[in-house]
């Protein structure tokens, strides 16, 4: 909880510095704008409803969010949904890898990562509506419970689909067709490089 709350306490010292500034008036640079939104949805994330207080694991993980930076594409009315949404996962997923570690007082570059992974997944489903579909709907339907999350039975993407409209393509010699070869395709996921655990590769 130190190592998270030294960050935002740096983090909301500045934020409270420029947004006393912005008062006067005039234009606010890109630079300042984040970092008052920033300033902003951190202040949201550290009311707890009452009666009701987070779980210290709970808390952690939620600010390690706000302090990284992860809500930045999250309108402010829907900081309290991802919220949500990241805790929901993060117990469905990471209760054991991630919570119970905190819990315990851990906070190291592994733990890190899935909770940026966690929360890089709930960011767009605050902002649209995303619809799930194939053989790994069903699963995320257990642990994603967004009201803009939307799962399609009965629809399983396939390569077989897409030889008609590669010939559709080549035929019209469309200039837009893709050379696979040199194509960087788009991940999800990002990389997130971690030490080997095989003996004689550290």
């Amino acid at each position: 909880m130190k190592k998270v709350a030294g960050t935002l306490k740096i983090d909301q010292a500045q934020f409270r510095e420029l947004e006393s500034f912005t008062k006067f008036g005039g234009d606010i640079d890109p630079v300042t704008a984040r970092v008052i939104d920033k300033g902003r949805k951190n202040e949201r994330l550290l009311i707890q409803p009452q009666y009701r207080p987070m779980l210290v694991e709970e808390e952690v993980a939620v600010i390690y969010c706000g302090v990284k930076g992860l809500l930045q594409n999250v309108p402010m009315d829907k900081v309290a949904e991802f919220e949500k949404q990241f805790i929901q996962m993060l117990h469905a997923k990471h209760q054991a890898d991630v919570l119970d570690l905190i819990k315990d007082g851990q906070l190291n570059d592994d733990i890190e990562a899935k909770i940026i992974d966690s929360g890089a997944f709930m960011e767009p489903l605050a902002e649209r509506d995303i619809y799930f579909f194939g053989n790994g709907s069903a699963k995320c339907s257990e642990v994603i419970t967004s009201e803009n999350a939307y799962f399609i039975e009965g629809v399983v993407p396939s390569a077989n689909y897409m030889g008609h409209l590669a010939e559709q393509k080549a035929k019209e010699k469309l200039l837009d067709v893709k050379q696979v070869a040199y194509y960087e395709p788009f991940y999800l996921k990002e990389f997130v490089a971690a030490p080997s655990h095989i003996k004689g590769l550290d």
